[in-house]
């Protein structure tokens, strides 16, 4: 299946959108914070000299005329607007204005021009002590400044407000430059978000992008193909685990080639025969007096195609998941001496001596007793195949560990040291056996295994090649006695 979006243009795309956001919240949000906290922050110290013109003004409003008491409050105006660059102003409670920073002297108190009005008015600051906008515009010429007063009063009543305005374009500056710091940073820290992209590339799009790739040649057929990840975390291992995965169904596909191939050759051989000498027994190339010794030799081959379907349908079943073991505790050496007597026949025209070596007469085992019968009798049946005649087979019984263990030993040709390993293959048999076993299907030994794995014990091997090969298997001791049978 093909994907629309890859993971890493999802992960760029959300890198991006961090950005935008980023961008757009300094632009929109922090700007507009760092404005308003210095707006305030500058309100906060025009307010307090507005304060202290007002104070002055209380302390000096009595024992000195009122020209005199003006003159000075007007060089304190025109002193702070000097330092604050803030237009100051006094206006009486109708909001006409009496002092301005601006002038150099007082006005001519004999003069009749009516005092100037100003848009001055409390009631706008809304119990606050600044505002921002274009309050004295008429005066100052600003469409946007910050405005703070200050009341006066007399005989308990407003008489008047020390107002101060200062443009905006003052402050601006100073929010400008902070802005800059701001953007700066988130620049900054944009940029080196930029790693944690380049990382995500390096440690797992890039190992993903291969165990990717490995999967699809894998849905392809192609398991030779192997993802290089040498990083050594979850990526590397989940790599090597997809290799290992690719490897195992690589020799499944070769086993089950190697099985059907197998399959084909063992059922092939005895078809054909049969099919052979039917047709000669129809069309009379075999003389009616030797028709009984093809015959059996058609029946031979009949049997042994009946053995190998039945060792294939057991071999299906026994130690698979869930198989049903039917155990019960009986006793393992009369088992034995029962399977070597069935062998009395082929051990007397060979010679084939049988040596019983039990620890005790009676050995209980708990298991199921048709299956290890099997067993016995296909480990049996190989050591009598491969050995010599006048040879000796030994089966001995012990305990040890709460186990009893079951082993068959022959003298026989032994199996080579790389072929150890490649006993237990269903159909498999080395050279040797082929030679020596011309009926043999290649599946005791798989079969024997899967039994004893299937009663959760183990079978193991020791051969030498030129003297000998022992089978020991465990199995769980059982309980009770049961009275010796010969």
């Amino acid at each position: 299946m093909k994907y629309r979006f890859s993971l890493y243009l999802k992960f760029l795309v959300g890198y991006l959108i961090f950005a935008g956001i980023s961008i757009w919240f300094v632009n929109y949000y922090a700007a507009g914070l760092i404005t308003d906290r210095l707006v305030a922050q500058k309100a906060a110290e025009m307010y307090k000299q507005a304060k202290t013109i007002t104070s002055y003004y209380h302390n000096n409003s009595t024992g000195e005329s009122q020209e005199e008491n003006l003159e000075d409050i007007l060089k304190m105006l025109r002193v702070y607007n000097a330092a604050t660059n803030a237009s100051l102003y006094l206006i009486n409670a109708r909001g006409d204005l009496v002092l301005s920073s601006a002038w150099t002297e007082l006005p001519d108190p004999k003069s009749d021009e009516p005092l100037t009005h100003t848009d001055f008015d409390a009631a706008r600051f809304d119990q606050g002590y600044y505002l921002r906008g274009d309050m004295l515009s008429d005066l100052t010429g600003e469409k946007d400044s910050i405005t703070v007063y200050s009341s006066l009063t007399g005989s308990y009543h407003i008489t008047g407000y020390i107002v101060m305005s200062m443009p905006m374009s003052v402050v601006l500056p100073e929010s400008y430059y902070l802005q800059r710091i701001v953007y700066t940073t988130v620049a900054i820290v944009i940029l080196l978000s930029l790693i944690i992209l380049a990382v995500f590339t390096v440690v797992v799009f890039m190992p993903l992008k291969k165990i990717t790739n490995a999967a699809n040649e894998y849905a392809d057929g192609n398991f030779s193909y192997r993802a290089t990840v040498k990083s050594h975390d979850e990526m590397g291992y989940l790599a090597a685990t997809l290799g290992y995965m690719a490897e195992e169904i690589e020799e499944a596909g070769e086993g089950q080639k190697q099985l059907v191939a197998n399959i084909s050759h063992d059922f092939r051989s005895p078809l054909t025969s049969i099919k052979g000498y039917l047709e000669a027994l129809l069309d009379g190339t075999i003389p009616p007096e030797m028709s009984e010794k093809y015959i059996r030799i058609v029946l031979d081959e009949a049997d042994r195609l009946h053995k190998l379907t039945q060792n294939l349908l057991l071999l299906n079943t026994s130690g698979s998941k869930g198989t049903y073991l039917s155990c019960t505790s009986f006793d393992i050496n009369h088992l034995i001496r029962k399977i070597a007597l069935s062998f009395e026949g082929v051990c007397v025209r060979r010679g084939i001596h049988f040596e019983l070596v039990f620890t005790d007469r009676i050995m209980m085992v708990y298991a199921d007793s048709e299956k290890i019968n099997r067993v016995l009798y296909n480990l049996i049946d190989n050591a009598i195949k491969f050995s010599p005649d006048k040879g000796t087979i030994t089966i001995e019984t012990f305990e040890k560990n709460d186990k009893a263990f079951i082993s068959v030993k022959d003298e026989g040709i032994g199996i080579e040291k790389d072929d150890l390993n490649k006993i237990w293959n269903r159909f498999y048999k080395t050279d040797t056996s082929r030679g020596k076993d011309k009926k043999g299907t290649g599946l005791g030994l798989a079969i024997a295994k899967d039994i004893i794995q299937s009663h959760n014990e183990s079978i193991d091997v020791v051969s030498t090649p030129g003297v000998g090969t022992k089978f020991t298997f465990r199995l769980p001791l059982g309980n009770g006695k049961k009275k010796e049978t010969v």
